[in-house]
């Protein structure tokens, strides 16, 4: 890239920023929730990458109705929250969260008698938009349906798990499109990520030991009324929003379950 086209990037930035925060600046909040919402909601539409620069203070002070105080203060609530990176003599950077994506998982299954880790293959996969209502809805608060993902999984080959997960269909559309067999490659947050600049970066998991649905039961290949774990996963991105929610039923098993917290 040459040096006038890197300058042109930065323009071009700096005009998504500006155009996000005025038009956020007619809401509720302060000017430092705004420019923050800006910035990340630049970050979501695709106009910054892992490792871009952040203009200098200075230049985002001169760009925008701002003072350098309240430019001060997002970036280093930016960076508080991981977003972006400052280092002393190379300045601001976007972070690159690919790391968080990696780190995130909900359970693993162990074999009763090494301990180690068993394997996971997907067997089948549907995805399709929907209405329905669920703990979903309550959760992604969003009003244009949403798209749902059916997986099947085997877990060494033997033990079959069913995972149902909930996305908000106004951003996430697109992935009818996809390609299913992708879904079978890549774990959902790692597209979600990639393609859609939404790292999966908190989750909130709730556990109960209950009679499995009569159509998760089915799914299973189990009787009527067997009782099965359930788990809810509830992950979240910038700013702490919803991002997805998934269900994860399991039926009876020997096999230890090794679930992570959520801090870890």
């Amino acid at each position: 890239m040459t040096k006038e086209s890197a300058s042109l990037s930065r323009d071009i930035r700096l005009e998504v920023i500006l155009k996000e925060y005025l038009n956020l600046a007619q809401g509720n909040g302060s000017k430092v929730e705004k420019l923050t919402n800006a910035f990340i909601r630049s970050i979501e539409a695709g106009y910054w990458r892992p490792g871009d620069r952040i203009p200098t203070e200075i230049s985002l002070t001169e760009a925008l109705p701002l003072s350098l105080g309240t430019v001060q203060t997002v970036l280093r609530r930016l960076t508080d929250e991981g977003i972006i990176e400052r280092r002393r003599g190379t300045g601001s950077r976007i972070a690159d969260l690919s790391h968080k994506g990696r780190d995130v998982w909900f359970l693993r299954f162990l074999d009763p008698n090494t301990d180690q880790r068993m394997g996971i293959d997907v067997v089948s996969f549907n995805i399709a938009e929907t209405d329905q209502e669920g703990p979903w809805s309550l959760f992604l608060k969003k009003g244009s349906g949403f798209i749902r993902i059916d997986r099947s999984f085997l877990v060494a080959k033997e033990l079959r798990v069913l995972g149902r997960l909930y996305l908000a269909a106004g951003r996430f559309r697109p992935l009818l499109d996809y390609d299913p067999t992708t879904f079978g490659k890549l774990h959902v947050r790692h597209v979600l990520q990639h393609r859609f600049n939404a790292p999966t970066l908190s989750v909130t998991q709730n556990i109960r030991v209950t009679p499995l649905d009569d159509d998760i039961a089915s799914g299973l290949g189990l009787d009527h009324g067997t009782v099965g774990l359930e788990m809810d996963v509830f992950c979240r991105t910038f700013r702490d929003e919803p991002l997805f929610y998934q269900k994860f039923s399991i039926p009876p098993s020997r096999r230890w379950i090794n679930i992570r917290s959520p801090e870890s």
